[in-house]
């Protein structure tokens, strides 16, 4: 669980602060360190289809060893259902910049319930989830994959609560949200040594494939021949 907090706003009210474009969305971001922040509205990209937008950025890498840099990350989000007594979104998230981006997408998944007049509780849960071709598949590499992706989320949405109760209330937005990515140094270079192990297989299975290739044609040509 990356957020379970009831504040002093409407259904309607916490919609608009989390699931919208807006001051709350900028400053989390900004916290963060990220750059470019671009937020579609919702809309439904087909008739009776769910409402979608998406939001895309740079995050902002921050590893030991490795300088801080940016890598473009979207967001597709997706909201399921949505009324007065509360709403649900489902956000996927790709980096594709960051080791092993490619091999993953993270989940995100929002519920806002009513718990009172002018109160409502929003709670965010997330998972790390590898397509059925992720080239990640060696024991345990996985594990440290997604340990280190639900590491940096859990740093950057450590003071998510008291930024938007600070919205909803009034007050100064006073948190500072962690970097958005984060590693220990360990997980790093393993997944900088998974990195160079896949970059290496790659490059073996595209020279074999070429080997390949040239034995047909020769054997054609042969056959060709005679």
């Amino acid at each position: 669980m990356l957020v379970d907090t009831t504040i002093a706003a409407t259904v309607r009210a916490a919609w608009r602060e989390v699931a919208c474009a807006g001051p709350l969305a900028s400053t989390f971001h900004a916290a963060r360190g990220d750059a470019d922040l671009v937020c579609t509205g919702w809309r439904r990209p087909a008739p009776g289809a769910p409402l979608a937008r998406c939001v895309s950025y740079a995050a902002r890498v921050r590893a030991p060893l490795v300088a801080p840099r940016a890598t473009p990350a979207a967001e597709a989000w997706t909201c399921a259902a949505r009324s007065d007594s509360g709403w649900t979104a489902t956000v996927v998230i790709a980096t594709p910049g960051v080791p092993c981006g490619d091999s993953f997408r993270v989940r995100l998944a929002w519920a806002c319930a009513r718990a009172g007049p002018r109160a409502c509780r929003l709670r965010l849960v997330a998972s790390v989830d590898f397509g059925p071709g992720s080239a990640v598949g060696l024991p345990g590499i996985r594990s440290v994959v997604s340990k280190a992706a639900m590491d940096g989320l859990r740093a950057s949405y450590a003071g998510y609560p008291r930024l938007l109760a600070a919205r909803v209330g009034g007050g100064p937005a006073t948190a500072v949200a962690p970097p958005s990515f984060a590693l220990a140094p360990g997980s790093m270079l393993v997944l900088l040594l998974v990195a160079v192990l896949l970059a290496v297989a790659l490059a073996q299975h595209a020279a074999l494939a070429g080997e390949v290739r040239a034995l047909r044609a020769a054997l054609a040509s042969a056959i060709g021949g005679d």
